[in-house]
């Protein structure tokens, strides 16, 4: 809006909407603003200089050169001339905004005009300056990080102070000082009497860098007088380690500060605690200061601090005529009060939560213990510290056991079973730091149902001992669980959630397992009360403790078909089915090994475990107490016996054959057990299953006993809708097919024609590839392959002829399916026996070479008138002679028949006899060639050698045949292996006598 001319007709119009556009502008600029339009006319002049002013740093460039113009301003506000310090700026057209803003970098301070007028108490300047600046600026620091009322405080400026406190009265400077830190640290009772008047509240409290408050200051300066006006901030201000300022004066051992304080103090501000747990009072009785305790103890406040010289004056009331009866009345009172205030003392609660008691107990002091129990009240014992322990659950973490006895006499048993933080009782604290001389004090002691008690992760007393103890202090603690309360034996046991006799088998100690299992009441192993009991037994028959096992399954035989947990398919005869080293059928034996197993004799089960237990112990017992020389000699003579019998397999082929006659009994109560068991349709199912699990391993016992107990399942089915037989013949089980043998003919038949699922015959079946696991024990490639056409053509008798060319799903007759699946086998059964047939014919070619050649070089030479052999007259030579045509015989016939093989067409018939007969021919005319070569070498070495040399023969003929020997021993199992399987007794048993009767 621009200015008319005065003459100007509007004009008037002007004037008005300036005036009203200027008061706009002055009551809308803030009180920060309005001194610099004060004195303007016109609305546009008024919004430029704002313009100018909000567009200004506010503060001149740290330098010496910049500042230059403002020193004469600075020098007059120092001196205190604000009227000079104006006119300066005016007569250098300087901007007041900017001359009172302008930092001063020559002396290194950084004062600003507001910092000289404070720091020199020019009160009337700082007003002026107040009301120029805005809250931020007025609470600038300088480079040393003072505001101006720290300046004040710092100089003495009492009423400077009183101008600023409540401006910024909570401003800290650099090292978190309030201006009432600096007032304290100066000493100045005036400056501090100010500020503690202005200031807020919350703002007395505030703590410098270190942590302290103006109260803690003024502690450590030991200035009572100053301390005095703090007055308002006795007991409630603490620094960072949560002392108070009578915690400090203890600590710098203030006399006075104390005597002061404790008069001063509350008495609920006296018990006020340090973040470590201690009062005031603890920390003079820890330094040792008696002085200072004294100020705490002669403070008197109502009757629970009357001391002896009230009950004094009660003795003159007596004698003053007060009534006997209001002495003895007011004399028990006071006698109340007493014990109320010692009680309450005893149970006040220290660092960490300790107690008077607590302390003596970690110290080990059983006298002072001795003496406070006999003050505390029961329920004073039953405190607890900041881990939730009360003294009795530290005198067991310390295994102080005379302390221990000293606090069961005085506490109450429920207090006992208290539990600390993480739910330890102090039975289960004895049992988990191994103090078993206090778990037989405390155990007595215990409520029976306090035995059954679990700690904070679920462990009771009896199963933190399987987890912690030796098992000679387990069997302790079971002993006397099972006297007291047998419930404990049922209480599941982190972290599997088993009982105690299952948890000792899973911590791998059967010792103890064998202990607890006769403590063990029998409901709980039972199916009602969970897994357990079927777990233990798979247990032992995993371990080979069947005696165990069969013990309980005569007790509760159903926990043979018990699952061991939800979703499980794991059942005790699932584990017996697939068990490899439960049964005779599982395990393989040498010659030796079988002669020696069939000559052995095991006694039969003795289900009366309990009893073996016994005799084992007293055996035991008896090893301890007879050493006398007889019993030495006669314990030497059988451990030297034992010993040769060890080296011998003798103890481990009876073992093994104490396990199966175990396993046997085992499954042959199972078998009673279905047979009249009444099993419902999915115990029935467990058992099927389990059936097709032993059929899997060969268990032919397993399957038996169990279609022998139950003859439908010999017809049962799995899955996919296989008989056991398809099922055998799958996992190439030959014992187990054989028992189709043992069928008539009408159900041989029947299982020849059923079908599977998908469907496939019998001879489908066949004709796919043996498992890897059946191919294992098969030497090489082409037995496999004869194997596998043995499994085809002996399905293919039991399989109606009209069946033999039915196709699967696939469109695949069964001799299709073979050829295709064996493709692979059939091509390195050809490269197995070409290879053989190559290394062979190599070895038969040497020797018919060299067998050759020496019979028309022969030793010693020939009579040169005659041609005859020198050694002719010799019976060796005529030895020589022989064998060496024998072994030309013999190697050139093997030659001739591993042509044959490597001439052969390899059809998948010729593995069946065609090709394995060549081999067994060449292989063995090929040995007998070598066994005469040998011959030949060692008789003409001893016609060469005798009459001279004749000490080099042996070890001559010893060497030369390590070569050949070592031949022979490598292909000779191979030879062996060739004839058993090509025209043994068969892979299959056809003489099996009828076993079941449908």
């Amino acid at each position: 809006m621009t200015e008319p001319a005065k003459h100007d007709d509007e004009y008037k119009d002007w004037t008005k909407k300036n005036a009203k556009a200027l008061y706009a502008i002055q009551n809308s600029c803030g009180p920060e603003m309005f001194p610099f339009i004060r004195e303007t006319e016109t609305a546009k002049s008024a919004w430029e200089a704002l313009e100018r002013v909000s567009k200004l740093t506010g503060h001149v460039e740290n330098s010496a050169e910049n500042f230059k113009p403002y020193i004469p301003f600075n020098r007059f506000v120092r001196e205190g001339d604000w009227d000079k310090a104006k006119e300066c700026v005016r007569l250098g057209e300087l901007d007041l905004y900017s001359a009172i803003r302008a930092i001063d970098p020559r002396d290194g301070f950084g004062d600003m005009a507001l910092h000289v007028a404070a720091m020199n108490g020019h009160v009337h300047i700082v007003k002026e300056l107040v009301v120029l600046m805005t809250q931020e600026e007025l609470k600038k620091k300088n480079a040393e990080g003072a505001t101006a009322i720290h300046l004040a405080a710092w100089n003495g400026k009492v009423h400077t102070v009183k101008e600023l406190v409540l401006l910024m009265g909570e401003e800290k400077d650099s090292y978190g000082h309030t201006a009432l830190h600096i007032a304290i640290q100066k000493e100045n009772a005036d400056t501090v009497k100010v500020l503690v008047l202005f200031m807020r509240q919350e703002d007395l409290k505030i703590k410098n860098n270190n942590g302290y408050t103006a109260l803690h200051l003024a502690v450590i300066k030991g200035n009572v007088p100053i301390l005095k006006e703090l007055r308002p901030l006795m007991g409630e201000v603490r620094d960072g380690d949560g002392d108070t300022a009578l915690h400090i004066a203890v600590k710098e051992e203030q006399l006075e500060i104390v005597k002061e304080l404790v008069l001063l103090m509350r008495r609920e501000d006296l018990a006020i605690k340090n973040n470590e747990g201690y009062t005031a009072l603890h920390l003079a009785v820890n330094k040792g200061n008696v002085p200072i305790v004294k100020q705490f103890v002669t403070k008197k406040e109502g009757l629970e601090l009357k001391t002896t010289q009230d009950f004094t004056d009660f003795g003159s009331g007596i004698n003053l005529g007060v009534s006997k009866q209001f002495v003895m009345e007011m004399a028990k009172y006071m006698v109340e009060q007493h014990e109320k205030m010692l009680s309450s003392v005893l149970d006040v609660q220290y660092a960490n939560g300790f107690t008077a008691l607590h302390v003596a107990v970690l110290k080990g002091n059983v006298h002072i213990v001795k003496e406070l129990v006999s003050l505390m009240r029961k329920e004073g014992l039953e405190i607890k510290d900041a881990d939730g322990d009360t003294a009795l659950n530290n005198a067991v973490l310390k295994g102080h056991v005379e302390i221990v006895k000293e606090l069961v006499q005085s506490m109450r048993v429920e207090s006992l079973k208290v539990k600390n933080n993480k739910g330890s009782n102090a039975l289960h604290l004895a049992v988990m730091n191994g103090h078993m001389h206090i778990v037989k004090e405390l155990m007595p002691l215990m409520r029976k149902e306090a035995l059954e008690e679990k700690d904070g992760e679920g462990y009771t007393t009896l199963g933190r001992a399987l987890k912690v103890c030796k098992d000679e202090d387990v069997k302790e603690i079971a002993k006397y669980m099972a006297e007291n309360n047998n419930k404990v034996f049922g209480i599941c046991t982190p972290p599997l959630n088993w009982i105690p006799v299952v948890t000792a088998y899973a911590n791998n100690s059967w010792d103890l397992c064998r202990y607890l299992y006769p403590l063990t009441p029998l409901e709980f192993l039972k199916p009602e009360h969970g897994w357990h009991g079927a777990q233990l037994i798979i247990d032992c028959l995993r371990a080979k403790e069947l005696d165990m096992a069969l013990d309980l399954l005569q007790r509760c035989p159903i926990l043979a078909i018990n699952l061991t947990a939800e979703n499980s398919s794991s059942t005790p005869i699932m584990e017996l089915a697939g068990m490899h080293s439960a049964f005779l059928s599982g395990t393989q034996l040498g010659f030796w090994q079988k002669l020696i197993y069939n000559r052995m004799h095991i006694e039969s089960a003795n289900l009366s475990i309990h009893a073996t237990y016994a005799i084992i112990s007293k055996q035991e017992d008896d090893r301890h107490n007879r050493m006398d020389l007889t019993h030495s000699i006669i314990r030497l003579y059988k451990e030297l016996i034992n010993g040769l019998l060890k080296l011998l397999g003798v103890n481990q082929l009876r073992k093994m054959k104490w396990i199966h006659t175990r396993s046997t009994d085992i499954l042959c109560f199972i078998s009673e057990m279905v047979k009249v068991g009444h099993l419902t349709s999915t115990q029935l199912d467990i058992v099927k299953t389990s059936i097709f699990k032993a059929v899997e391993h060969g268990h032919i016992e397993f399957i038996t006993h169990i279609c022998q107990a139950h003859p439908p399942f010999v017809k049962s089915v799995n899955e996919c809708q296989t008989n056991i037989f398809q099922f055998a013949v799958e996992c190439r089980q030959n014992e187990i097919y054989s028992l189709i043998y043992g069928l008539d003919k009408e159900n041989q038949r029947y299982f020849g024609s059923c079908a599977t699922k998908y469907p496939e015959l019998m001879l489908h079946v066949a004709g796919s590839l043996s498992p890897l696991l059946r191919f294992n024990h098969i030497h090489g490639a082409a037995l496999q392959m004869q194997r596998e056409l043995q499994w085809f053509k002996e399905v293919e008798k039991i399989v109606p002829l009209a069946l033999h060319e039915i196709p699967n799903s696939d469109g695949m007759t069964p001799h299709e399916l073979f050829t295709k699946n064996h493709e692979n086998l059939k091509v390195e059964a050809k490269n197995s026996m070409k290879g053989t047939a190559s290394s062979c014919t190599v070895v038969g070619a040497l020797i018919v070479t060299i067998m050759f050649a020496v019979a028309f070089i022969v030793p010693g030479g020939n009579n040169g008138n005659t041609g005859a052999p020198m050694f002719i007259a010799k019976k060796l030579f005529l030895v020589f002679i022989i064998s060496d045509t024998l072994s030309l015989v013999f190697s050139t016939t093997s030659v001739i028949v591993f042509l044959g093989i490597l001439t052969s067409r390899f059809a998948e018939d010729d593995f069946l006899t065609n090709l394995p007969t060549k081999m067994l021919i060449g292989l063995f005319t090929l040995f007998l060639s070598i066994a005469a070569m040998m011959i030949a070498f060692s008789s003409a070495l001893i016609v060469m050698l005798r009459e001279e040399h004749s000490w080099a023969i042996a070890p001559s003929i010893v060497v030369a045949c390590i070569p050949v020997g070592s031949f022979i021993w490598l292909q000779f199992p191979l030879l062996i292996e060739t004839f058993m399987s090509t025209y043994g007794s068969g892979v299959f048993d056809k003489k099996v006598k009828p076993w079941v009767e449908f």
